[in-house]
């Protein structure tokens, strides 16, 4: 027996034991939040009625002969989908559509992704 043993065994004899009381738990709530409903853009997509002009990479599109029909709306998914069928590439990606309402031309731009 060592002495810091012979310490352990006077110190646990001196000592009263303590009695260890075990607290009853308290139930905890989970608080819920309550969201707030957030306006999503993809619900409301804005709709452009042709006949339009379609602009984009600094030309104009003669988009006469692809099947629009005038007085309808159009999506911008449902434009870029028409287009796709006629050979425009560049609306493979994700689009940004704007309308120049004097003009009636519906601009068109590929959204530009930022690195670093």
């Amino acid at each position: 027996m060592g002495l810091f043993d012979l310490l352990e065994k006077e110190t646990a004899v001196n000592e009263p034991e303590k009695e260890v009381k075990e607290e009853p738990k308290k139930e905890v709530k989970k608080k819920t939040k309550t969201s707030k409903s957030k306006p999503k853009a993809k619900d409301k997509e804005e709709k452009y009625l042709y006949p339009f002009s379609l602009y984009t990479s600094n030309q104009t599109i003669d988009i006469s002969n692809y099947g629009f029909e005038e007085g309808k709306e159009y999506t911008g998914k449902e434009i870029s989908d028409i287009m796709l069928q006629h050979r425009h590439w560049q609306f493979a990606g994700e689009m940004t559509y704007s309308m120049i309402k004097d003009e009636n031309v519906l601009t068109v731009t590929e959204k530009q992704y930022k690195k670093g």
